[in-house]
């Protein structure tokens, strides 16, 4: 990347790519400084809560075997035991307590033994053995007559303090975890001022000379990303395609059959005939997410483009030779830098005496504004629907020679080499005239689904800001801005040359430069939505003093209004925080609450006895007991009452 976008700090809203995470999520964006001390004040908090978190544990445990104590003593009982857990009447004997029981034996249920910090479940008393009143835990009646029974499908606790402090490590690892956890690794774009910006109408030839210059290097920008990071197997490093929301676009090949109309089967401007002979490249409908556009309502995009070569005997090339090579191709008249010609192109010369190893490129473009903006005006030969831009590429190998035969209607080379000097089987093509290949784009936004579509030529100020800036950076990425100042350069079969001799071309070579021209042509969207984020045009030294030379060319009414539209993958020294983390603050809040004394009285039905106060958990979970009880006599009253009735 030669510059970013300027990240916006602080909280804004991230709408996900991926439909498999929230749909919508609020994050803060800060520095790693302040992210760094968010980590260390949350371990912080989570550190000092341990000590009310071990309480509430131990209460907790104390309640379980409270429980099943209470169980067991009911099952040993029998059925005419009353319950001992809280009754809800007003029952003038301590609750639970039979009619002639002595109020001096209540039942005990669980004996806390301090000595070995566990918890026994003992029977019925006769009397309050004071030995146990002590600080450390349950004051309960002890029968002499009887032995402990030690509650044997519970585990025992004979290590508390080991598993408290494996629990302890456990808690302040989830602190720092929860620390480390990211919100998102998207950032929003903060670039001043933003849109897009053009060359002025009357700037002169030094002027637009410079401005070649850095359109190739946005050309040769979005190529380089294309080849790196497009495919089944991109070449990048690990991070060559991580600032983009999407590292690519996927998209579907398939074979179809010729574009244009044929005569009939043996006479068609296509190379190989009517039946599959053009390929469709076309990414289906996705969302300009992808592009890296924020926001909760976005257009989608279709893009397709379809690459064929054309049959070089069909009669659009002419011979005017005379003493030298000279063809001239009739596929529409050109109106270029104020000269017009009947033709398209002129092809002079034989390329493979030309003294360099190199493919020789033209390309000419006819777009859907058409009329005076177009140089080129395609013949009734090339018709194509309508709102669709048109690329003829003429392509010449120049002193190249070949490992191997290729019989691809583009990069022909069947002709044996008869020179000194060369192994045998050598190829190259003495044809001097040079191939054509056409493309056609099709492009389409979305603002409210498939079935609303609009071409990018058409502007809608009632789409809103996000439609504007689809539109805009799709138009800009046609075929013919993809290979319109690399030419040659721009073709995979260059990267076989070494010096005069070239690999052997894939049979389908032309295939493949097409997928690659597509490629370079989604990577030039993708830059174009960043470039209109960051208002990118020509300053400092890049402009060598001709900033004043470009202007503002967005519409006045989405003027100010595409900033802060972008987003993109955060970059070194910048971290996000998700909203929601801030609320695990309430975890340790929680805790110090519910591990607060009380002094509510619980009542007086039989319950685990303690010298200290009781802590709020506590109140809470006799309350809880207290309604489980409650609710399951009701359901005894109606379960006997239905039993009554029959």
């Amino acid at each position: 990347m030669t510059s970013t976008p300027s990240v916006k700090l602080g909280l804004w809203t991230n709408y996900e790519v991926s439909p498999r995470l929230y749909n919508l999520s609020n994050v803060i964006t800060t520095t790693d400084t302040w992210g760094t001390n968010w980590k260390i004040f949350l371990g912080v908090v989570f550190g000092l809560s341990w000590s009310c978190a071990k309480a509430i544990i131990k209460r907790i445990w104390l309640w379980v075997h409270y429980w099943v104590a209470h169980m067991r003593e009911l099952e040993s009982a029998g059925p005419e035991t009353e319950s001992l857990l809280p009754s809800h009447t007003s029952d003038p004997l301590p609750a639970g307590l039979p009619a002639d029981s002595d109020e001096s034996e209540p039942r005990a249920l669980v004996r806390y033994d301090p000595d070995n910090e566990t918890f026994e479940y003992e029977g019925s008393h006769s009397e309050r053995s004071s030995e146990h009143n002590n600080d450390h835990g349950i004051s309960t009646l002890e029968n002499e007559a009887s032995e402990p029974k030690a509650i044997s499908w519970w585990p025992q606790l004979e290590w508390p303090d080991i598993i408290l402090g494996l629990l302890g490590v456990a808690f302040a690892v989830a602190g720092g975890a929860i620390g480390e956890l990211q919100a998102s690794p998207s950032a929003l774009s903060d670039t001043q001022p933003c849109g897009f910006w053009d060359l002025k109408n009357n700037a002169d030839q030094r002027i637009k000379d410079n401005d070649d210059l850095l359109q190739a290097k946005k050309e040769e920008r979005s190529a380089q990303y294309g080849r790196s990071c497009y495919g089944e197997q991109p070449i990048a490093n690990p991070d060559q395609c991580d600032f983009f929301e999407s590292a690519q676009i996927d998209y579907e090949v398939e074979k179809i059959d010729c574009p244009f109309s044929c005569p009939n089967p043996d006479r068609c401007i296509c190379a190989n005939g009517i039946y599959g002979s053009a390929v469709r490249l076309s990414t289906g409908l996705f969302s300009a997410k992808l592009l890296g556009l924020n926001g909760a309502a976005l257009p989608q995009i279709k893009r397709t483009s379809i690459y064929v070569p054309l049959d070089i005997d069909y009669g659009f090339v002419v011979d005017r030779s005379g003493y030298d090579f000279e063809f001239e191709y009739h596929l529409g008249p050109v109106n270029a830098s104020g000269e017009f010609r009947n033709h398209t192109f002129t092809m002079f010369g034989t390329p493979f005496n030309w003294d360099v190893p190199a493919y020789s490129v033209s390309a000419y473009e006819s777009t859907p504004s058409g009329g005076d903006y177009d140089a080129w005006q395609p013949t009734s030969d090339l018709a194509r629907p309508s709102h669709t831009y048109m690329t003829a590429m003429f392509i010449s190998p120049c002193r190249i020679i070949y490992s191997g035969r290729c019989e691809d209607p583009i990069f022909l080379a069947t002709d044996e080499l008869q020179e000194d000097g060369w192994p045998p089987h050598r190829f190259y093509n003495q044809d001097p005239r040079a191939r054509v290949l056409i493309a056609i784009d099709q492009m389409e936004v979305c603002p409210h689904g498939e079935s609303d579509c609009h071409f990018p030529d058409e502007e809608y100020p009632e789409f809103g800001v996000e439609y504007e800036i689809t539109r805009t950076a799709l138009r800009r990425s046609s075929s013919f801005r993809s290979i319109e100042y690399r030419l040659g350069s721009a073709l995979v079969a260059t990267e076989s040359i070494s010096d005069f001799e070239s690999r052997q071309l894939d049979k389908e070579q032309w295939i493949i430069e097409s997928k690659a021209l597509f490629n370079t042509s989604l990577a030039r969207l993708q830059f174009n939505a960043l470039d209109i984020a960051m208002g990118d045009r020509p300053v400092g030294n890049a402009a060598a003093g001709y900033a004043d030379a470009y202007e503002d060319t967005t519409p006045s009414w989405a003027r100010g209004r595409m900033c802060g539209k972008y987003k993109f993958h955060l970059s070194r020294g910048y971290t996000n925080i998700h909203v929601a983390h801030i609320f695990i603050l309430l975890v340790p809040v929680s805790l110090y609450i519910l591990s607060r004394e009380t002094k509510r009285d619980l009542g007086d039905s039989p319950r685990p006895f303690l010298d200290e106060d009781w802590l709020l958990v506590d109140a809470i979970i006799w309350y809880i007991i207290g309604r489980v009880h409650w609710c399951s006599d009701k359901l005894g009253s109606l379960r006997q009452r239905l039993q009554t009735r029959q």
